[in-house]
């Protein structure tokens, strides 16, 4: 039997370091940025415990394959990969 991990749209907290101004500032980054900052940054406060409950299950697995479809950051800045 083949076992393939999919995950989807993990979203990573958004991060400022490493991002430049110019990117901070074009009209959907920021937007993005705000809307995090005063909606969305609760639902992230648990973010670091459940990547380690997700990393742990995948170390204590054997997957043949490993599909990540969706978005992996909040918006997309350079700061954030």
């Amino acid at each position: 039997m083949i076992r393939i991990l999919h995950f989807s749209d993990v979203h990573f907290p958004l991060m400022y370091a490493g991002s430049l101004w110019r990117e901070r500032m074009r009209p959907k980054r920021f937007l993005a940025a705000l809307n995090y900052g005063f909606r969305r940054r609760s639902r992230f406060k648990d973010a670091p415990e459940k990547w380690a409950a997700f990393r742990s299950f995948v170390e204590g697995e054997h997957f043949d394959g490993v599909v990540c479809t969706g978005d992996l950051t909040a918006s997309g800045m350079s700061g954030e990969l």
